[in-house]
């Protein structure tokens, strides 16, 4: 098992060390912050072209970005332009808000012809909304080939898995390429625990009868065929059983101490 990064924004990537060739897993949302206007596919290609140039990291993981963890937060662009859309993420997300998703898809298949991009979709809960972005990408596939624009033609397109839904109907979701476990977000879901608090921290890692709840839950997974990874602020002895399953890379999440 991998040792990855996990990465909220550019600023956390330029301090990562240059010679690291662990995976990382890097979240789009920070392209949509500090913004008076609506990113262009241009635009974002330049940033996610950046991102995949500071290193030699294998593979690279872009998260598409989700804003209702950002609703407490002070920015001009999710206050005005995309006010209505800040409660809701993934599929309903893209659904109400189809630019959101058409652009970073557009502009991350264009970065990914020049260096290797994984797209992870996150808050995917069942197979017809899986089934639903896979329809766009193809068509955004298309009209890039009808552009003679360059892209990549064969991307990987993975799950973020961070509810309890969505694990429980894993089966459905088996046709992704890859699959990332949030399993601090799945057990904040299980145990009715806000996020950001430290009081998850001292729950983490001490529920037998949880943790096998998530192992019943986990079984119908291909870990010898499908990369998986997951993430977690604790390390994966601390995950107990879990780590003897067949993880291809782990991503340490840092918790605040003061939240």
């Amino acid at each position: 098992m991998e040792r990855g990064w996990y990465i909220e924004d550019i600023y956390e990537l330029r301090r990562l060390p240059a010679s690291s060739t662990n995976p990382i897993l890097v979240k789009t949302g920070w392209v949509f912050l500090n913004r008076l206007s609506f990113p262009s596919p241009e635009e974002q290609l330049k940033k996610y072209l950046e991102c995949s140039s500071l290193g030699n990291w294998t593979p690279i993981i872009f998260a598409l970005a989700e804003f209702s963890s950002l609703n407490g937060r002070q920015d001009t662009l999710i206050a005005t332009e995309l006010k209505d859309f800040r409660h809701l993420d993934g599929y309903l997300l893209w659904k109400n808000c189809p630019k959101i998703f058409d652009s970073q898809i557009r502009a991350l298949l264009k970065a990914s012809y020049f260096r290797k991009a994984w797209i992870a979709l996150p808050s995917i809960r069942k197979k017809s909304e899986l089934h639903s972005a896979l329809a766009t990408i193809e068509k955004i596939m298309d009209q890039l080939n009808d552009q003679r624009s360059p892209f990549d033609r064969y991307p990987k397109v993975g799950i973020k898995i961070n509810s309890i839904f969505a694990l429980r109907h894993i089966e459905d979701l088996l046709e992704s390429d890859f699959l990332i476990f949030d399993f601090d977000s799945i057990f904040t879901h299980l145990l009715g625990i806000p996020f950001r608090s430290p009081v998850l921290r001292d729950y983490l890692g001490l529920m037998e009868e949880e943790m096998e709840t998530l192992l019943r839950w986990l079984e119908p997974v291909p870990f010898e065929e499908k990369w998986c990874g997951f993430i977690s602020a604790l390390s994966p002895e601390e995950w107990k059983k879990t780590g003897q399953l067949g993880w291809e890379a782990y991503f340490r999440r840092i918790l605040p101490e003061n939240e």
